[in-house]
């Protein structure tokens, strides 16, 4: 389907803050899109480097350009500030530290007009030349059921809400939580799903994501990292079946048991009632999943090891550290 016959207004909401060394390749990559008609909503999050600055020098440059300055809080909210003002059929949110080849807006718009779907899923390469996924361009039409078993399992599209183009209409009532600082992005893409019936995954790896150390993503303190444990538990909850069960052995459970870990050897009294908490959970999943087959021998032995004195927690790191040095060695070897 030829995308020059087709003028509809596409909205591209980057939320900014303190990216001044990575911002001017996104907004380039964006402002030269080969597809024309975008709204390009900059959301400056109370930056105190020079992203504002990047923000109006670009403004000034390119009239498709909207940018709101704001008090920093958060990219949820920054998003929904961003959700608020769209008036695209479709919005797409770009990472203010990611790029994107310069035909990625007009390749996805080929199958939104033919599919035209609730929500499309690509795929995004991570910028250290490695593909994240797959790139043969096969398109599969997903029910909700399906959708949701490939973003927990994580083999062709995971649950972050960049490379991925959402209805307008949908977005609207269905936004990011404002008060949710760590899991948020499984809770948008859980609740948009559920939401959409015409489903539609496309591996268009033309979207490049940046990973830093210093991102808002790795900087959050153990007590925020809880909230994903909750939005995982409350995903579980209603999805009682091989979604839940994957859900719960491949990334509660070990996010669950890092952190219980992690704190057992941190004598900070500020995370006295966090720890109670961890080890409460612990104990729960211990005897909820002692002889069930859905989780796997494996977590529960790293389960019950939870629940020693940190004295013993430690022989054990420390044993299967030497055990992973010998793999590794072994590994090398052939």
């Amino acid at each position: 389907m030829d995308c020059k016959n087709n003028n509809d207004l596409i909205s591209i909401i980057v939320p900014v803050y303190n990216v001044e060394k990575y911002l001017p390749k996104c907004l380039d990559s964006i402002i030269n899109q080969t597809y024309k008609n975008l709204e390009i909503i900059l959301i400056n999050d109370g930056s105190t480097d020079k992203s504002g600055e990047f923000c109006k020098k670009y403004k000034d440059i390119d009239n498709r350009i909207n940018v709101i300055h704001k008090i920093n809080e958060g990219v949820s909210v920054a998003r929904n500030t961003g959700i608020n003002v769209a008036k695209g059929k479709y919005i797409t949110f770009i990472d203010s530290d990611d790029w994107i080849e310069t035909d990625y807006i007009e390749s996805a718009l080929k199958y939104l007009m033919e599919y035209k779907p609730d929500i499309l899923i690509n795929n995004y390469l991570r910028d250290i030349g490695g593909i994240f996924n797959l790139t043969n361009i096969t398109p599969v039409v997903f029910n909700k059921h399906q959708a949701l078993f490939e973003m927990i399992r994580g083999k062709y599209f995971n649950w972050s809400p960049v490379a991925a183009f959402y209805s307008s209409t949908i977005c609207k009532t269905n936004k990011f939580a404002a008060n949710i600082h760590y899991g948020e992005d499984l809770l948008f893409k859980y609740n948009f799903i559920k939401n959409s019936k015409n489903i539609l995954y496309v591996p268009l790896s033309k979207y490049y994501y940046v990973n830093r150390d210093d991102s808002a993503c790795n900087s959050y303190d153990i007590d925020k990292k809880m909230d994903d444990l909750y939005v995982m538990e409350y995903i579980m909850k209603r999805e009682r079946n091989e979604i839940g069960n994957i859900l719960l052995e491949n990334e509660y459970l070990p996010r669950l048991i890092n952190r219980t870990k992690i704190l057992k050897f941190c004598d900070d009294k500020r995370y006295i009632e966090l720890k109670f908490i961890l080890n409460k959970k612990i104990k729960h999943m211990l005897f909820l999943n002692l002889f069930s087959t859905k989780v796997s021998i494996k977590n529960k032995i790293k389960m019950f090891i939870c629940l020693m004195p940190k004295e013993i927690v430690s022989l054990f790191i420390k044993i299967n550290t030497l055990i992973n040095k010998k793999e590794e060695s072994n590994a090398a070897q052939f």
